[in-house]
């Protein structure tokens, strides 16, 4: 049975890994609109440029940090100097940011809760109990903890391929608008 479990956990993954690189694609995109006219007050003279690289790793952070992913490692492992800059200026005011995004959005709220729930259920059919000691999963039930009481409802596939079509559909509505 464990192998069995495992196989599909497996098969899962990397529809479920699709998935999220979409859902990172349209909120990226609303996020990066959302963010554009912040000042973040960073130093030098603000160029068009400037303050749309300001809004992407702002945005590219948000969405990192709202799907427990490691945003500092993620900052220390880049060999880009514009974004490194831009994260050290910024990474005080992500959580914020990400709160301030779930508070005011009921569907990327549940999105989120069930995205991460939909990972952690497939990554521990993949590692076992190895999964419950990583810092991805501390990560994740951390932000669970904070908004999972909203979504009661234990997570399936089908569920999920329901809430993802939905964000889905809703977003290029809202593009096409």
């Amino acid at each position: 049975m464990n192998l069995i479990y495992k196989m599909a956990a497996r098969r899962w993954d990397k529809l479920f890994k699709q998935q999220v690189k979409y859902i990172k694609a349209f909120l990226y995109e609303d996020l990066v609109e959302e963010y554009k006219n912040l000042d973040l007050n960073l130093e030098g003279e603000k160029t068009l440029s400037a303050q749309n690289t300001e809004s992407e790793v702002l945005a590219a952070q948000v969405i990192s940090y709202l799907l427990g992913e490691d945003i500092e490692g993620e900052a220390l492992r880049s060999k880009d100097v514009v974004f490194k800059a831009v994260f050290e200026k910024t990474k005080n005011e992500i959580k914020q940011y990400a709160q301030n995004k779930m508070k005011n959005d009921l569907e990327v709220r549940k999105l989120i809760v069930y995205t991460l729930r939909m990972g952690m259920t497939i990554q521990a059919g993949i590692l076992g109990n190895k999964y419950l000691v990583t810092p991805e999963y501390k990560r994740k039930s951390s932000l669970l903890l904070k908004y999972g009481h909203e979504f009661p409802e234990e997570v399936n596939e089908n569920m999920y391929m329901e809430i993802y079509k939905n964000f889905i559909k809703n977003s290029e509505k809202s593009k096409n608008k």
